[in-house]
């Protein structure tokens, strides 16, 4: 069914196919008044008309549609306009046969379609109608109304208020109101679902169509756990079902099948409801947010396909700094170490040199010696910066005491650490964790240095539900929220983005005057007996 709106032609109104709309006039001016721009709009849309009128008013009616519209002769002429007496219309044969009336505006239907119409607009009128009759023509309307929901069709019922008597008036009134709701109902841009607790949907408007490609005929004979939603959601709608019941309510998020086997996001709100007979039901209002979440989803997997290649650089860039590190320390450092030894015993067969000569040259080799061993420290020294060596012989607990010493000594910053006597042995980071860890350290150590003005750090590591907590604490002037989160804080950032990549998470907080604390969680997983 499709979901276009019509204009009406009354008051710049648009509305949907299968509107059904009261009109009350006291004059035939009045009727006219809304009748005429009305037909107006649906003969200017391709849309096939029948206007049902009492034989008192049609010459009046025929004068006022010729001056709106100069071209209704060959609007007749064409059958794309009929204008029939009401009493033939409505009481062929002497008597009023609901069905036969609802039968004859379908059957016309079938054949404006048939002959390439966009739909049906028609009017019908009530000043035949006699009190006897009210019970089966008040039915007919409700039937009308409930039938053209799912069919391109228009009508406007019109009523002389003179004519109608006080309980005519409400039962015409309470029909409106039910088309009023009607329309707003199937206008919606989200979808409108009604349903009992057994999940069986009652009615659905037309936006129900669109997002599962079910006709509203079919989605009213369906089941939402049986055909829309997939089983791992259906606690979702029965908690909410029980919530209701207890009168709360809550916002969710269900997915639908649609015809076609693919899924499809809604946010949504119900309310509770109850039918005339007591029957409890849910009202859901559904937002189609498929777009968003496929967005999300997207951006979801591509953070983590950057967070995978950051990891695979990260971990590159480790073996890359421990290779140059053994190098630098078992090729460069031996053959410094090699040459120093040369020069030692170089040294010492000039001590039988001539006496000039001799102090010169044990001169010259201690300068050359002093700047060897100058060097052997220097590599060994970026070797351990580079990839300290206890790290990977013994540990990471070895290592923040070793990393703490040499921030001391550099920093004359007092450092203290304590390491938890009650961490187990068989429970130990693995390499890339450690070394997330221990880089996390240096970071923070650094921001200590540079920014914090503290006297004093310390350093505790612990085990805490299944994962290594790091805390480095300074007594400096403290960080604020705001450096916490700015965007531009690169090192606050690589420090979170190291930890994420070993499934772990870094927690900054400080405030001015009170210092700052790093935590670093790490979960560690006890290694199996085959490990």
């Amino acid at each position: 069914m499709p979901t276009d709106l019509r204009r009406l032609g009354i008051n710049a109104t648009t509305v949907a196919w299968g509107t059904h709309l009261c009109h009350f006039y006291e004059s035939t001016q009045d009727l006219l008044a809304a009748a005429v721009p009305y037909f107006q709009a649906g003969l200017e849309t391709n849309e096939f008309c029948v206007w049902t009128l009492p034989d008192s008013v049609r010459a009046e009616a025929m004068d006022a549609l010729a001056r709106a519209v100069p071209d209704v002769d060959r609007y007749l002429a064409e059958r794309q306009l009929e204008i029939i007496p009401i009493r033939d219309w409505y009481l062929a044969g002497g008597t009023f046969d609901g069905a036969r009336v609802s039968s004859a505006w379908f059957q016309k239907l079938d054949e404006a379609l048939a002959r390439g119409y966009a739909g049906m607009r028609v009017s019908g009128h009530g000043d035949w109608v006699e009190e006897r009759q009210w019970h089966d023509f008040s039915r007919y309307e409700a039937a009308i109304n409930e039938a053209i929901r799912d069919r391109r069709m228009i009508a406007l019922c019109s009523y002389s208020l003179g004519s109608l008597g006080a309980a005519a008036m409400l039962d015409v009134q309470r029909a409106e109101e039910e088309a009023r709701y009607r329309t707003l109902f199937e206008a919606s841009h989200d979808v409108i679902l009604m349903m009992n607790t057994a999940g069986d949907i009652v009615d659905v408007n037309r936006r129900g169509e669109a997002v599962s490609g079910y006709s509203q005929h079919d989605l009213r004979r369906m089941n939402v756990y049986r055909d829309l939603m997939p089983a791992e959601d259906h606690p979702v709608v029965r908690r909410l079902l029980d919530e209701l019941l207890k009168g709360e309510t809550r916002e969710f998020q269900v997915r639908w099948k649609t015809r076609t086997g693919d899924i499809v996001y809604l946010d949504g709100a119900s309310v509770p409801h109850f039918s005339l007979t007591g029957e409890f039901m849910s009202v859901c209002t559904l937002r189609d947010v498929t777009e968003r979440v496929r967005a999300e989803q997207r951006i979801t997997a591509i953070n983590e396909q950057l967070r995978a290649l950051s990891a695979r650089v990260a971990a590159a860039r480790e073996e890359e700094s421990a290779r140059i590190a053994r190098e630098l320390h078992d090729q460069l450092g031996s053959l410094l170490t090699s040459v120093k030894w040369e020069l030692e015993i170089l040294e010492h067969q000039c001590a039988t040199a001539a006496g000039g000569l001799r102090s010169n040259v044990r001169e010259r080799l201690a300068t050359a010696g002093n700047l060897i061993h100058s060097t052997i420290e220097t590599v060994r020294r970026i070797s351990s910066e580079l990839r300290p060596a206890i790290l990977d012989d013994l540990g990471l607990a070895p290592a923040i005491e070793w990393q703490a010493q040499q921030f001391e000594a550099a920093t004359r910053i007092r450092c203290h650490v304590h390491v938890d006597a009650l961490l187990p042995e068989g429970l130990k980071p693995d390499r890339e964790q450690a070394t997330t860890a221990f880089r996390i350290l240096q970071e923070a150590l650094t921001n200590a240095r540079r920014h914090s003005w503290a006297s004093r750090v310390d350093i505790l590591l612990q085990q805490r539900d299944g994962a290594f907590v790091l805390t480095i604490s300074d007594n400096g002037v403290g960080i604020g929220s705001k450096a916490v989160n700015h965007s531009l804080s690169l090192g606050l950032l690589g420090m979170q983005e190291r930890a994420a990549l070993v499934g772990g998470k870094v927690e900054i907080t400080g405030a001015p005057g009170r210092g700052t604390t790093v935590t670093v969680h790490v979960p560690v997983t006890r290694p199996s007996p085959e490990s």
